[in-house]
């Protein structure tokens, strides 16, 4: 669960009034286009009609005249021209309007879409020279999207007497280019944004050379590519998807228009997260495949996406994150197509840049996402005498490595985070626009929010709070991995993949849900949940599960003597703990398996530092948490410090645990939390083989959670609690007489029932007896 917090800078109630009555707005939507800097009244004028705002001149970009001059020319003289792209969606739309324009102009140019596989990332001498050969020499070679970074490449063309013209919107190296170089990000231009994707730029290049309304006609390509590339959606990009969303039906090509047919978008009726999610990442999967196998493409490249995001976490399994500001991984069967969609899966996560590896020989050519306080081509820049080529923005990049110098890759760019970020930068925060009291939801809000779209990058779609004590759970169909929560009668909100936070929706107190709206039909409004929280809170109902599940601990008793180092401590040290997390954002987890205690710890201590709070899971990502019942040892792999808060059942649990992490642990000096626990023990052996007939009934069914299993025992068997349900349980799987199996985050499980065995050979049978015991 990722910190909460109010976006806002502070606008006063009296304007903000003021504001909402002239332009007949609901207070909370003007709120939100305040609080992203609108603050004027011609400003918010200009946010909430882009699409009659007039374009900027195309002349005002450096370089522009110069571009315009050259393909004047290259044209009136019937030169060879070939464009040079990419096969993302904003390479291949940039070639695309290009190449129109040249048609219009009366020159079939040439193009080349440089494959990633073969050709490498971008303009290299291999490639010209290929081209060359197989295409023959052009005269004139136009990059679209690319190029920025390729001196020594524009060198190469001149030397084989190739005139060349970069057209890019990627971070400007140290060293230019020396042709003409159109990019909204060189300095010292009239152009007032540099915002633009490699598209938004051939679509000025074409709207300087053709003219504002003959152009008109490259607007759905420029939309679909300034949606994707994920560039800000403010300014001319916001004034361009405006416009172009408001054409589609006349201009969008024919192609297009059946894959948006296929993926049941009416082209009249469209939204910019339409393209976000349903239409870019299909065409960023399938470059020049046919239309008609696109979603079957898309399909194959989710399925490879999750192998590869398996295999990533795999090699992060042993990985202490909090020592780990970066993630690098490299793999020789991976698809070097999809790494970037899988780094952005990884940094959401973690919340840490990620950079991935497809190994290929001695070359890795990799993808590299990070988040907004760690400017990726900076890290990427401070390496730049060991990478073969690299560019790309603050958040995303593409760079080649050769393999010889992984490890100084990643101990250099690792030292450069470590000495140049804070690590607050790394804080996982979900921010909120507006808090809503359910019951003020209308249809007037709803519809006021329109006005703010397009939405995307730097323009994102609004985020709201709600907060509520008694949300229903209502899954989409029985045993599905998704639900609709009912905040009341008029919000319901869909939470994909629920089941991981299952324990969080079902016992924690006030819950926090940020979502976006999505629809609104018959005075019920639908929205997706963010992110969420439960607080510091606990349902009662938690007191009577989470307590016993501290019985998991004897799943770790063996025969060894357990011999672990452990720290004893007292309340002063326990305070020291709280106040030494100020110095770090990772590195600590304070443990307990007593709600009482839990309770105890979040009312007397400042939680300011601690920026997560898990509920029955194996989460590490290395932040300071607070970690309630883990349902395993593999959490503490993360972190330099386990304090528990209350006892420990037995050492071999901390045996375990130094198994798999060389973290400090402490452990407090005075603790007799358990002797209730024991007590409500009945190990009697009687009942035990009871229990196990009882099993024999529900096997091979699916439950969603070991409370599920449970609930639905106790319906027919009330005799048993859940302190024993637990023991009996872990008892038959340690015995293997039932297997344990779990699918889609649903589990069920199986009796093997040819094995009989001795009760007495139960290490966990016997270590509970003993405890039992002792209390006694």
């Amino acid at each position: 669960m990722k910190l909460i917090k109010f976006y806002n800078d502070g606008a006063d109630s009296t304007v903000i009034s003021q504001l909402s009555n002239h332009f007949g707005l609901d207070n909370r939507v003007m709120e939100i286009i305040y609080s992203k800097g609108y603050h004027k009244i011609d400003e918010i004028a200009e946010f909430l009609s882009p699409e009659t705002q007039k374009y900027v001149d195309p002349y005002l970009l450096s370089g522009m005249s110069e571009c315009v001059d050259k393909i004047k020319n290259a044209v009136s003289q019937n030169k060879k021209i070939l464009v040079f792209g990419d096969y993302d969606v904003d390479g291949m739309s940039a070639t695309a309007i290009m190449l129109l324009m040249l048609k219009k102009l009366g020159n079939n140019a040439l193009y080349y879409l440089p494959n990633r596989f073969v050709d490498g990332y971008g303009l290299t001498n291999e490639v010209i020279y290929k081209i060359c050969v197989s295409m023959g020499k052009p005269d004139l070679i136009i990059t679209v999207d690319c190029g920025i970074s390729c001196y020594n490449e524009v060198e190469y063309c001149k030397k084989l007497g190739i005139d060349i013209i970069v057209t890019d919107h990627h971070e400007i190296p140290e060293i230019v280019p020396d042709c003409i170089v159109v990019n909204p990000k060189l300095k010292d231009q009239k152009y007032d944004f540099d915002g633009l994707c490699g598209t938004g730029v051939a679509f000025k290049i074409a709207q300087a050379i053709l003219g504002y309304a003959e152009s008109e006609m490259f607007l759905p390509i420029a939309t679909i590519a300034t949606i994707a590339d994920i560039v800000p959606l403010k300014k001319e990009n916001r004034i361009i998807v405006s416009k172009g969303l408001k054409v589609f039906s006349k201009y969008l090509p024919q192609g297009l228009k059946f894959l948006f047919k296929q993926n049941k978008l009416d082209i009249k009726n469209i939204e910019a997260s339409d393209i976000a999610f349903k239409i870019a990442p299909k065409l960023n999967a399938s470059g020049r495949m046919g239309v008609e196998k696109i979603n079957d493409h898309n399909q194959k490249r989710q399925e490879i996406c999750n192998n590869v995001y398996d295999d990533c976490m795999e090699m992060l399994k042993n990985k202490n994150m909090s020592q780990t500001p970066i993630i690098i991984l490299k793999s020789k069967n991976w698809d070097s197509g999809i790494l970037g969609i899988v780094c952005s899966r990884i940094l959401e996560k973690y919340n840490r840049p990620v950079i991935l590896f497809a190994q290929n020989g001695d070359e890795l050519k990799g993808s590299a996402r990070s988040i907004d306080d760690v400017n990726i081509h900076q890290v990427l820049s401070s390496v730049k005498d060991i990478l073969e080529v690299f560019g790309g923005h603050k958040v995303a990049a593409g760079l080649t490595l050769n393999a010889k110098y992984f490890d100084e890759f990643c101990n250099r760019t690792t030292a450069y985070i470590i000495e140049n970020i804070n690590t607050k930068a790394f804080i996982p925060i979900s921010y909120y626009d507006i808090e809503l009291n359910p019951d003020d939801i209308d249809d007037k809000l709803f519809n006021d929010l329109k006005v703010l779209e397009p939405c995307g990058c730097e323009n994102q779609k609004p985020k709201f709070l709600v907060r509520s004590s008694n949300a229903k759970i209502v899954p989409l169909k029985v045993n599905s991995l998704h639900a609709y929560i009912h905040i009341n009668k008029k919000l319901h909100i869909l939470f994909f993949n629920y089941l991981k936070e299952a324990a969080c929706l079902n016992f924690g107190g006030e819950y926090k849900f940020v979502f976006e709206f999505q629809s609104s039909y018959n005075g019920v409004c639908k929205g997706i949940v963010k992110t969420f929280s439960c607080g510091h809170s606990l349902k009662d109902s938690a007191d009577k599960y989470f307590n016993s599940l501290k019985l998991n601990q004897l799943n770790y008793c063996n025969d060894e003597q357990a011999d672990v180092e452990y720290n004893v401590y007292d309340s002063q040290d326990l305070i020291n703990f709280v106040v030494n997390c100020s110095s770090s954002v990772f590195g600590t987890c304070f443990v307990t398996f007593n709600t009482n205690v839990y309770k105890k710890f979040c009312e007397e201590y400042d939680l300011g530092n601690i920026f997560e709070i898990n509920f029955i899971g194996e989460n590490s990502t290395g932040f300071n948490a607070i970690n309630v019942c883990p349902s395993g040892v593999d959490f503490a792999k993360s972190y330099q410090n386990i304090v528990f808060l209350d006892s420990v059942l037995d050492k071999s649990y901390l045996q375990q645990i130094k198994k798999v992490s060389s973290a400090n642990i402490f452990i407090p000096k005075m603790d007799n939390t358990d002797k209730e626990l024991f007590k409500k023990l009945n190990l009697n052996r009687q009942q035990i083989t009871d229990f196990y007939f009882i099993l024999l009934k529900k096997e091979k069914q699916l439950f969603t959670s070991i409370f599920g299993l449970y609930s639905n025992i106790y319906k027919e068997n009330k005799n048993i609690d859940f302190n024993n349900f637990i023991i009996y349980f872990n008892i038959f799987l340690e015995l293997n007489i039932i297997n344990k199996n779990q699918e889609n985050g649903l589990f069920s499980y199986s009796i093997n029932k040819q094995i009989k065995t001795d009760l007495n050979k139960s290490k966990i049978y016997n270590t509970a007896n003993l405890i039992r015991r002792i209390y006694e």
